[in-house]
């Protein structure tokens, strides 16, 4: 975006796992779940994903019964008293979205600790036909699954509903979506997710209820040109296929000619960031080094360019370029 925004400040960027149309009236909106169904049906199993499919009503139908809630509670050891099982619901929502964006070959603690491959780990014991009719059956091996990942390091003996995941300060991204950055969501209920409807009157509301703000929907489609970039140069937008965000990114060269696109098969989120580990995908290797060339023909493209700068400030920042290229070899 600041690319977009702020040319004074940067020349070139590599916008890694960038939603940059996950704004209202410019994509599906159900495509965060969507691709997240197929990163567990990839990285686990297509019987797991039908599995979980089926655990939105069950929950609804065990909460129905007698001391239903106690034993929901009971089966996923929640923290606190269960008053309501769509709180559990859109827990799980949560959940199950953040695996299909932390979804690495190896363990890692970008938001929450998990183990290596943490989509295939959560499918381990769902990857079996459950019996349609045993609604205490499906919870009950969907609870185990979730609690295996949440105590994964063995220190956390219940489940809180209330608090955000380790890292992530999702009140503050709910402030940013009620104010300029407007990301609407939604699910068809034809993966795994149960249907979700996202309400522009609804959500502005919700938003006003909040924080007493109300959200300018349109602003970020004016701000950043909407899906209008055709004249937007040296970007290098690259997506992992696995991650739920590509949805809304720049997956193809002819929506941005003037830009580099990098499609990373393996890729979750944000991977091709990450710092070089043994276990990389080749194609996040190659990904990243394709991303290095490209930032050092840029250097290379800037020290070519005649400077028409203050003496002081043209130092600097040849200083600065000059670190940045011999730094290179790190990345």
């Amino acid at each position: 975006m600041l690319n977009f925004d702020g040319r004074t400040f940067t020349d070139n960027a590599v916008a890694a796992s960038a939603p940059i149309w996950l704004f209202p009236n410019m994509s599906n909106c159900a495509g965060f779940y969507d691709t997240a169904t197929r990163a567990f049906s990839t990285s686990g199993s297509t019987v797991c994903t039908k599995n979980v499919a089926l655990v939105w009503d069950s929950i609804r139908t065990v909460a129905k019964q007698h001391s239903g809630h106690e034993l929901l509670r009971l089966m996923f050891q929640l923290c606190d008293p269960l008053p309501d099982e769509q709180k559990l619901i859109d827990y799980l929502i949560d959940f199950l979205g953040t695996l299909a964006m932390v979804n690495y070959p190896y363990e890692a603690s970008f938001i929450g600790t998990f183990p290596p491959e943490p989509v295939k780990y959560f499918c381990k014991g769902l990857s079996d036909a459950v019996d349609k009719n045993v609604d205490v059956d499906i919870v009950q091996r969907v609870a185990t699954a979730v609690r295996s990942l949440t105590n994964y390091t063995k220190n956390q003996s219940c489940i809180s509903l209330e608090g955000d995941l380790p890292g992530l300060d999702a009140k503050a991204w709910t402030l940013q979506t009620c104010l300029e950055m407007t990301t609407p969501m939604c699910s068809n209920g034809d993966g795994m997710f149960p249907p979700l409807e996202w309400d522009p009157v609804v959500f502005c509301q919700s938003c006003f209820d909040k924080f007493a703000v109300r959200p300018r929907l349109n602003w970020s489609a004016v701000e950043f040109w909407g899906k209008n970039i055709k004249t937007a140069t040296n970007i290098v937008f690259s997506n992992g296929d696995l991650d739920p965000w590509s949805a809304f990114g720049v997956l193809t060269d002819d929506q941005a000619p003037g830009c580099n696109v990098i499609r990373i098969p393996s890729g979750a989120h944000h991977l091709d960031l990450r710092a070089k580990n043994e276990l990389d995908p080749p194609d996040v290797v190659d990904a990243r080094q394709r991303e290095l060339q490209h930032i050092k023909d840029w250097i290379d493209e800037w020290h070519a360019k005649p400077k028409n700068l203050p003496r002081n400030q043209m130092n600097v920042d040849v200083l600065y370029y000059s670190k940045l290229r011999n730094d290179a070899k790190f990345f």
